[in-house]
């Protein structure tokens, strides 16, 4: 059993919204790297919520045993399902070539001098909320 069911159509949907997704947060990043944007430059060597990179595929695995676990839940695939997983797959694949490229995630917002994040980490947020009230509401 696939973790996913869908359409030819819903894929070309999920590739096109994580392709935006990764459009834009690296358009933000570029425009921050040439000091082009009103916005600061801050460097981030850890995950999401502090964690260190090294833990990383602790977290990765994590949230897979999560996914498998109410695969079900995910069998076929509703429109809410694609823009949640295009969020996260865009915003993971963004953050990723930072990583790769730089050797640390670019972040260019500031909330309240407390949070620096970036559009990715916003993805990536928002494609877990919507997966966990998914997951949950039931």
């Amino acid at each position: 059993m696939m973790l996913l069911r869908y359409k030819k159509q819903q894929g070309f949907k999920m590739i096109l919204m994580s392709l935006a997704v990764l459009f834009f947060d690296q358009i933000g990043k570029f425009l921050v790297l040439n000091d082009i944007s009103g916005f600061s430059l801050y460097t981030n060597y850890e995950i999401p919520l502090g964690v260190p990179f090294d833990l990383h595929l602790l977290f990765i695995a994590l949230i897979t045993v999560i996914v498998l676990f109410k695969r079900k839940l995910f069998s076929k695939c509703d429109d809410i399902s694609i823009i949640a997983f295009s969020l996260l797959i865009g915003g993971i694949i963004s953050n990723s070539f930072d990583r790769f490229l730089y050797g640390f995630v670019i972040d260019y917002f500031i909330f309240f001098n407390l949070f620096v994040f970036n559009l990715a980490d916003l993805s990536i947020f928002f494609g877990l909320l919507i997966i966990s009230w998914k997951i949950f509401r039931k």
